[in-house]
């Protein structure tokens, strides 16, 4: 990775995206930092309830969203994969499918819960609080101009 923005550095076009991701990486540290205690925290609650549901043939995962899109690799059987899944989560659309297959292996509606309350807390509220701190810097050091 430091090789590739060295690499980065010297090609024109990409100088001035590098240099700014460059000096964003210390401001988000604080957040980033956040995020990851928070993702440890649902990786070793989803471990200690959804750990070892999810395999090849398991008869529950059948006509599942999981089994359909080969999502199997997603799981929470251990620590690894389950830090995996939950940033797969963080980052794309499809978290309800998600949730639903895993409503199916645990037959209990608190699932629902560990998903929504993952979703609130880390996309809607964490995410948004570095787009809403970026926007409030930036508009003071303009108005400081």
């Amino acid at each position: 990775m430091l090789r590739l923005i060295r690499l980065l550095m010297h090609v024109k076009r990409y100088r001035a995206f590098v240099a700014t991701f460059l000096t964003l990486i210390p401001s988000l540290m604080p957040y980033l930092g956040t995020i990851f205690c928070v993702l440890c925290i649902y990786c070793s609650l989803g471990v200690q309830i959804f750990g070892g549901m999810v395999y090849a043939d398991n008869p529950y995962l059948e006509g599942t969203d999981l089994a359909d899109n080969d999502y199997l690799l997603f799981n929470f059987n251990d620590y690894p994969n389950g830090m995996v899944t939950l940033f797969n989560l963080l980052v794309m659309g499809n978290w309800q499918a998600w949730m639903q297959s895993y409503q199916v292996l645990t037959r209990t509606y608190w699932t629902y819960a560990y998903f929504v309350s993952f979703y609130l807390i880390t996309v809607l509220l964490l995410l948004n609080l570095v787009s809403l701190t970026e926007w409030f810097l930036n508009s003071i050091s303009v108005a400081h101009m």
